[in-house]
């Protein structure tokens, strides 16, 4: 008989998503038990009640320094300021950092990356969290692979998932690969998990990058979002902020993260986006109003940037219907 596992939920100091915590601890419970596995499913907190909310108060199962090996570790979502988060957890970010080779599976769910990369978990790791979270997260820790409109990353046993209810995926990811496919799908099923993402792009609203002092690659953000529907290339650019084409794509990627010729697939991907939700105006209308001549080239790059053809969009997501 294969000896039981441990699979724990952490409980950080500090406000925690509480669907992010019961809907891990309900998923795994369900898989245990449909597996009919002894394994042990364990709160782990510094104090004996965690408080969730005003309404839903957690008994802890152990204190997480009285932890051995491991085989699978959540990290829920946390709820506001990452740097408080990150100072009122210094004992637990250490702990985690100097514990993880015990731990055969190290997952968060939405912001909770932010505790992994804290304590190095995440360094050179493909990563993805809450696309609110994603520049924050990078510009905090360099070193982290940031692949923000991913649903699911994994490399080595360390896992993240993206947005809010996308967490769902990894739960049901992470079963799949504790307990097979059949527990996997079955667990989907009972709670009423969309298995066919791959992608939270669908969900990443268009935010210009504009923390940055740079005047030559705001005015260029600012044109690009003002005349997006025009005919627009490099050339062009260049010679609206009277620059070198070679300047300019240096400046506006420094700061932004994006080439020029990006940003405006992306604004325009945004633009395509808010209308499909928004509007009944056609897809060949909306291709045209937003700046593309070709219909099949709209639709190929709205695929490339959002993981999902216009018409399947406009049915996932339309505010009109």
């Amino acid at each position: 008989m294969d000896k039981p596992r441990t699979l724990v939920i952490l409980l950080p100091e500090g406000e925690l998503l509480s669907c992010s915590v019961v809907d891990s601890y309900q998923l795994l419970e369900f898989a245990i038990e449909a597996s009919g596995s002894q394994d042990q499913l364990l709160y782990a907190s510094h104090k004996e009640y965690y408080d969730l909310n005003d309404k839903l108060i957690v008994k802890t199962d152990v204190h997480w320094k009285a932890l051995g090996e491991i085989d699978l570790l959540i990290a829920p979502a946390f709820l506001g300021d990452f740097n408080g988060f990150v100072e009122g957890n210094q004992e637990l970010i250490q702990w985690l950092g100097g514990h993880q080779k015990q731990i055969k599976r190290i997952a968060s769910l939405c912001f909770g990356a932010g505790l992994l990369a804290a304590a190095g978990v995440l360094d050179d790791k493909p990563t993805t969290t809450h696309w609110m979270f994603a520049e924050q997260l990078k510009s905090i820790f360099p070193q982290i692979q940031l692949k923000k409109n991913c649903i699911i990353t994994e490399k080595n046993g360390v896992f993240t998932s993206g947005g809010a209810y996308t967490s769902l995926n990894l739960l049901i990811h992470l079963i799949e690969k504790m307990y097979g496919k059949k527990i996997a799908v079955e667990t989907a099923s009972v709670f009423a998990v969309d298995l066919s993402r791959s992608s939270q792009s669908e969900y990443f609203i268009f935010n210009g990058q504009k923390q940055h002092k740079n005047d030559l690659a705001l005015h260029t953000q600012n044109y690009i979002e003002n005349n997006f529907h025009r005919t627009l290339n490099l050339r062009a650019l260049a010679q609206m902020a009277n620059t070198s084409e070679r300047t300019l794509v240096r400046h506006f990627k420094s700061s932004t993260g994006n080439t020029p010729s990006e940003y405006l697939q992306r604004v325009r991907m945004e633009k395509s986006k808010q209308m499909l939700e928004g509007s009944e105006k056609s897809i060949k209308e909306i291709c045209y109003s937003v700046g593309y001549n070709d219909l099949s080239t709209f639709r190929r790059t709205f695929r490339r940037y959002t993981g999902m053809n216009p018409l399947n969009y406009r049915k996932e997501y339309s505010l009109t219907t």
